[in-house]
C-alpha cells in the first residue's frame, strides 16, 4: 500500500505517509480507512506527507473532485508537506478548491518542509 496512517492520540494528530507512486484511488481508499477507524474523530489535526512520494498520478480534474470530500471538521488544522514543486502547486490546487467549495473558511496550509508544517499544526511535536 502506498500510504499508512497513525492516529496519534496523545497529540490528537492524525500522520498520514504516502509513498512511491501516489495515485487518486489512494487518496478515497485513504478518507474510507480513516473515517472507519475506531480511534479517528473529526476534530483531530491531519499531517500529511508526501515526501517520499515518487510520482503523483492525480489530476486537475481529480483535485476538484477530492476537494468536495473530507472526513474532518472546518476547524480541524490539516498541514500538507509537499517538497516538489509540482506535488506543492497540486497540493496548493487542493487547499484553494476546497476553500472556495466550502462556507465556513478551513485551516489547510501547504509546506514544503516537515518541521515547518508541525510547528503550525502547533500539536506538541516537532
Amino acid at each position: 500500500m502506498p500510504y499508512s496512517f497513525v492516529i496519534d492520540k496523545q497529540h490528537r494528530l492524525v500522520i498520514t505517509t504516502a509513498t512511491g507512486v501516489f495515485t487518486t484511488a489512494e487518496v478515497l481508499d485513504h478518507a474510507q480507512r480513516l473515517k472507519r477507524d475506531p480511534d479517528f474523530s473529526p476534530d483531530l489535526f491531519l499531517l500529511f506527507d508526501l515526501t517520499a512520494v515518487t510520482e503523483l498520478r492525480i489530476s486537475t480534474d481529480d483535485v476538484r473532485i477530492l476537494s468536495a470530500i473530507s472526513n474532518f471538521s472546518p476547524t480541524s488544522r490539516r498541514a500538507i508537506v509537499a517538497p516538489s514543486l509540482f506535488y506543492f502547486g497540486m497540493a496548493r490546487m487542493y487547499e484553494l478548491t476546497r476553500s472556495s467549495s466550502t462556507t465556513a473558511p478551513e485551516a489547510i496550509q501547504v509546506f514544503s518542509d516537515r518541521s515547518e508544517a508541525l510547528q503550525w499544526l502547533d500539536c506538541g511535536l516537532e
